[in-house]
């Protein structure tokens, strides 16, 4: 919420990260209400890594006000997290759809 109300990023931006953990994890629920573990992929692996990159730049950009450019750079890599949010989430929907029909 802080690089929302700072317009570091756009609202629409968190609501598709946000949309994608609520499916993985509702889906992990009904998953697990069976018996059945569903692992994580790689790619979930990669966007999360991306993401706590992005947040650790960019909350060094409002620190360190004197180097925009670093706030930038986090920008840059919150784009690449965001990608792989969505891969990433339809990826792992694709792999686990037989969890829609138990």
């Amino acid at each position: 919420c802080l690089f929302i109300e700072t317009e570091a990023i756009e609202a629409w931006m968190l609501i598709i990260i946000l949309a994608r953990e609520f499916i993985v994890a509702g889906m992990r629920t009904v998953a697990a209400s069976e018996g059945r573990v569903l692992a994580a992929g790689m790619s979930g692996k990669i966007k999360t890594v991306l993401q706590m990159i992005a947040v650790i730049v960019m909350l060094a950009g409002h620190w360190i006000s004197d180097y925009p450019m670093i706030m930038t750079v986090g920008y840059y890599i919150f784009i690449a997290s965001l990608i792989m949010t969505v891969y990433s989430g339809c990826e792992y929907v694709i792999q686990n759809k037989d969890v829609f029909s138990m």
